[in-house]
């Protein structure tokens, strides 16, 4: 089976900010924060009614921020980390953390076949 990753769309203008997405044919309530005294970006996931399934996880590169997590059913089955696209070295800054930047989220689901 051949399972395609889905670029999350993020923004570079605020430091605070929520959006809905889809992932594994759910909605979630998608939110993140600039921590300015760690100089690092959360991600806490919602489901769309507002129920807290994650809060406060790091969005370091090469970390999968769900794996922790895999026992959670809520939560959707697959991936999610941060990919550095310059391999600069470094994790994404407050500016630079974006569709357009030189960092991105992306999602890869689970395989279908693979058991939780």
């Amino acid at each position: 089976m051949t399972v395609t990753p889905l670029l999350i769309p993020t923004r570079v203008n605020q430091a605070h900010y929520t959006q809905t997405t889809t992932l594994d044919g759910r909605a979630f309530r998608l939110e993140f924060d600039w921590i300015q005294r760690a100089h690092q970006w959360t991600l806490s996931i919602y489901t769309h009614s507002g129920i807290p399934l994650l809060r406060g996880a790091a969005l370091l590169v090469g970390n999968d921020v769900l794996a922790p997590h895999r026992w959670d059913a809520r939560l959707p089955a697959g991936s999610l980390g941060v990919f550095d696209a310059q391999s600069s070295g470094r994790d994404p800054g407050l500016l630079d953390f974006g569709i357009h930047g030189p960092f991105v989220l992306i999602y890869v689901p689970a395989d279908t076949e693979e058991v939780r």
